[in-house]
């Protein structure tokens, strides 16, 4: 993919950003003892979509397809060998954490959220469950973080 120098900037700014809320959701589970069930990984990935969606994307500080963009590069360059490492690491396979993020952007606001599911080709069957999987995410990140995060 070629891309101008500002449109790479941003898409390493909002990688970054996404990173950064994924980790800092590792930390505060570990530091506050948060329960959750399931992968921490992916209660990472939608904390981190939770708050872009909640605090960035709306002040123009696009996140979802930088995301996306990140672990499309990231899965080319793993490529397909060593199926069984892959499987068993912590994280979701790259292109789940792909899909996902842009379901739960059009989940959390579609108008914004088109530009996600359309950038990862996500299909029409999932999209029609993107809002109900959104509402149980944000559900359970203001359950699980309300303690230690002020929301508005």
């Amino acid at each position: 993919m070629k891309l101008d120098r500002n449109r790479f900037s941003q898409l390493i700014d909002g990688a970054v950003w996404a990173i950064f809320l994924h980790e800092l959701a590792h930390a505060m589970i570990d530091i506050n003892r948060i329960p959750i069930t399931g992968r921490e990984e992916d209660v990472a990935d939608q904390f981190a979509l939770f708050f872009s969606a909640k605090y960035l994307e709306p002040r123009g500080v696009p996140v979802v397809v930088p995301a996306a963009w990140f672990f499309r590069n990231l899965e080319k360059r793993r490529g397909e060998g060593n199926l069984q490492r892959q499987l068993a690491d912590e994280h979701s396979l790259d292109g789940q954490r792909i899909y996902n993020l842009a379901c739960w952007a059009l989940g959390a606001e579609p108008g914004r959220g088109q530009s996600a599911a359309r950038f990862v080709g996500l299909p029409v069957e999932r999209a029609e469950r993107c809002g109900a999987e959104y509402a149980r995410l944000e559900e359970g990140m203001r359950a699980r973080f309300k303690k230690y995060i002020s929301f508005r």
